[in-house]
Order: structure tokens, then sequence, then C-alpha cells
């Protein structure tokens, strides 16, 4: 997949800065509904933002693991419902532990963080600016950070490896389905910081392994908001009289349309200058 040229890209994140400072602006009263709703223009446009500009480092960092624990032999099975067998269900339990952490240490190590793509970065980096200019969601920049990088970003990959593109189509994923479940949502808990209870009793067994890797989490959550600056104008260009959200996603899609002759001129100057002599 060829990288947007820079125009689109500038745009684009000028557009999620909106999309971001309008849910900040409408839940400020309850910061924990800030990109929770599927349905709402900015958790959709995100998650396909996402998807498209972190496909090839999903397919690098998460693309192998979850390629070795499709395994029939591997199960992480730990519901007596499902599993009858104790001893099987503590064995279980020891198994998703060791994948857990596995799949913790690969998502926050410092080669991730270093090669996770900028506009990933820099959307998470907007999520902290809209935070820092609104004293009533300071204190949920980390939480929401984590909601867009672990649920809309790592989670996606994890559970639904061929839909991001980071296993081929032809993939046999059923089988494995539910284990790849359980592994996300010991990572959404730790990036949440909730402790399993009665709703999923069953997996009360890995609440001392989440809260182990709370304090990590936010440390690296923290980091990636870090590692991209927004512009020294954000939020206040999106005041009254610059354009409005209506304004730059028809922009956006009026670009993305001339993307293939943006590509041209971007990689070949001279043909531009040839085309406008």
């Amino acid at each position: 997949m060829n990288a947007l040229p820079p125009v689109v890209m500038n745009l684009r994140m000028k557009f999620i800065g909106a999309l971001l400072w309008g849910e900040f602006m409408k839940f400020r009263l309850d910061p924990t509904s800030i990109l929770r709703e599927r349905a709402r223009m900015a958790a959709r446009f995100l998650q396909a933002h996402f998807a498209e500009v972190g496909q090839p480092y999903l397919r690098e960092i998460v693309g192998p693991f979850v390629q070795r624990h499709l395994d029939p032999k591997i199960s992480y099975e730990v519901d007596p419902a499902r599993c009858k067998d104790a001893a099987l269900r503590a064995q279980n339990m020891v198994a998703l532990t060791n994948a857990s952490e596995e799949l913790f240490t690969l998502i926050t190590s410092a080669d991730s963080l270093e090669r996770m793509p900028y506009p990933i970065r820099a959307s998470a980096a907007l999520v902290m600016e809209c935070a820092r200019h609104m004293p009533e969601a300071r204190e949920w920049a980390l939480p929401i950070v984590g909601g867009l990088i672990i649920l809309k970003f790592f989670n996606p990959a994890v559970i639904t490896p061929i839909d991001v593109g980071i296993l081929p189509a032809d993939t046999k994923l059923e089988p494995f389905r539910r284990s790849l479940l359980l592994l996300s949502k010991v990572l959404q808990g730790i990036s949440n910081g909730v402790l399993f209870g009665e709703k999923e009793e069953y997996l009360t067994g890995m609440n001392p392994f989440i809260e182990a890797h709370i304090p990590p989490m936010r440390r690296f959550l923290a980091a990636v908001g870090e590692g991209a600056t927004p512009p020294p104008d954000f939020p206040t260009a999106l005041r009254p009289g610059q354009p409005s959200l209506f304004a730059l996603s028809h922009m956006h899609r009026i670009i993305c349309a001339l993307d293939p002759v943006l590509q041209r001129y971007v990689t070949n100057p001279e043909a531009h200058a040839r085309d406008h002599h």
C-alpha cells in the first residue's frame, strides 16, 4: 500500500483533530463516553484510518504472533461452561497468561513503539492535547488513548486478522477465534485498568496479571501520545470561522480522489512541470 501524499495526510490529520475535538466537546461532562459509540463518525473514521495506515505495521508486529497461535494443540479456554475438566482449565490459564505476556511485550516493546506509524501516534497526541484543553477530561486522557490504540487498533488485528489484512483471506480462523477473543479481553482489561468480575468470573484468575501490567501499559500509552506534536494552534484553529467538519471531510474526499495524480506529481516533479508548461 502506497503512503498517502503529505498534502492528503495533513488534511486527514486536521479532520481527525476536528472529529476528536467534537467528541470531547460533546462528552465533556462524561469523558468515559468519548469514542465509545462505534456508530459515531469519529470512531468509524478512526478505525478505517488505522486500518489503512497501520496494516503493514500490524502485519509485522502482530501477524506472526497470531499465526503461531493458530495451533489446534493450544487452548486458552478457562470457562467451566465450555471446559468441564478443572485440571485442563488450570493448564489453559497458564497458557493464556503466557500468551498474554508475549502479546503485551510485542505491543509495548521499544521496537514496536519506534516502528509505529506516525499517523497513529499523531492521533493519540491529538487525544492528549484535547484532554489538556478540557479540565473535565484530563484524568481520562490515557484511558481514552488506550481505547483508541488498543481497542480500535491492536485488538481488531488479534480478533479479526483476516479483515484487517494481516493474514491471508483463506486462513482457517474459526476454530481459533475463541482463543484470540480471550487474548483480546485480557489486553483490553490491561488498557482499561479494569479487573474481571462477576460478568466474566472465569477470567478473574487473570486479575493479578492485569494489575501487574497496568503501570507499564500506562507508560506505553503515554509514550505513544508523546511521539507526535499537534499543530501549535490546536485546538484554537477549530473555533468558529474555521473550516467545518463537513468542509474538511469534503476536501479530504476530493483530494483522495485525486490521489493517483498527486502520487504522479510527488514522485515525478518533471511531469508536473511538463503538464503545466
